[in-house]
Formats: C-alpha cells, sequence, structure tokens
C-alpha cells in the first residue's frame, strides 16, 4: 500500500468516526424525546384522571403518579443506556482509527525509509562512477569526448553480450587521446 493509499485509509476511518458520533447523536435525540413524550403523557394522563369522581379520582391520581414516575425512571434509564451505547460506540471507533492511523504511519515510514535507500543506493552508484571517471579523466589526461569512450569500452567491455542503442555513428576508440 502506498503513502497515497495509507492517507486514503486514514480519511476513511476519520469519515467512520464522524459517522458513528452523528448516529450516537441521533440516539441521544432521540432517548431525550422518548424522555419528554413520556412526560407530556403523564401530565395528560393526570390531568384526564382528575376529572373523574373524587375518590376515583384521589386513586387514579396516585396510580398514574406512580406508573408516569415509573415510565419517567425508565425512560431516564434507557437515555442512560443509549448514552452509554454512544460513548463506547464513540470509543470504540476512535480506537479503530487510531490503530489505522498508526499503521498508516507505519507503512508510510517503511516506503519512506525504503525510497530513501533506493534513492542512497542511486546516488552512491552514480557517485562512484563520477570518481571513476574523473579519475580517468585526470589519470589519462582525457577530453569529454575521450572520458565517454572510456566509460563506454568499460561497460561494453564488462557487458558481454550487451545491446546499447547509439545514434549514428559512435566512435568508441579515440587512438590518439589514449
Amino acid at each position: 500500500i502506498g503513502y497515497q493509499d495509507a492517507v486514503a485509509v486514514s480519511e476513511a476511518a476519520l469519515a467512520d468516526i464522524e459517522l458513528a458520533k452523528k448516529e450516537k447523536e441521533q440516539q441521544i435525540i432521540k432517548a431525550t424525546t422518548i424522555l419528554e413524550d413520556t412526560a407530556v403523557q403523564a401530565k395528560t394522563t393526570i390531568d384526564v384522571a382528575e376529572t373523574d369522581a373524587a375518590i376515583l379520582v384521589a386513586t387514579a391520581v396516585q396510580e398514574i403518579k406512580l406508573s408516569a414516575l415509573a415510565d419517567i425512571d425508565l425512560a431516564t434509564a434507557q437515555r442512560n443506556q443509549l448514552i452509554t451505547q454512544a460513548k463506547t460506540g464513540l470509543k470504540i471507533a476512535g480506537i479503530e482509527a487510531n490503530k489505522t492511523l498508526a499503521a498508516a504511519r507505519t507503512e508510510a515510514a517503511v516506503i519512506n525509509a525504503f525510497a530513501q535507500s533506493q534513492f542512497d543506493a542511486l546516488l552512491n552508484k552514480y557517485m562512484v562512477y563520477a570518481g571513476m571517471l574523473l579519475q580517468a579523466q585526470t589519470n589519462h589526461n582525457l577530453t569529454l569526448p575521450a572520458t565517454l569512450a572510456y566509460f563506454g569500452n568499460t561497460i561494453i567491455g564488462k557487458g558481454g553480450n550487451l545491446k546499447v542503442a547509439l545514434s549514428a555513428p559512435a566512435n568508441f576508440a579515440y587512438t590518439d587521446e589514449l
């Protein structure tokens, strides 16, 4: 996976966290609405009971109040449970996002280290070639074309069955200069 893929995975994880937050907020709103509806229903039930006969009213009011309080307690407990579930889901999403980010950062570091080592190896290779050509040019008092010919002869001499594409005609030996 490349750096861009790691970033995409990280962004997807962040989007999942935001979605989980919104879902949990909706659950909290729903629990609050249930609590408010229960309170309204309890008030309505109490008002209806007060219009009944005096003896029935006292008994009904007491029963309804107890029922309403029980409903409110139940709705409160449900709301608290939904809030706990929402917080737990949010924590889990955060942990997963952190895992994804850590994995992406680790992978990016590995890719970066690999690219750096390749860069260093190529730089070293060409530094050696440059040093070798400079030494040959200095030791043999070569011009630039003669130095390039020397380098070409060295490659072909070591390459054996090497195929080289050159523009028409190339002169590989400068006998006057060697």
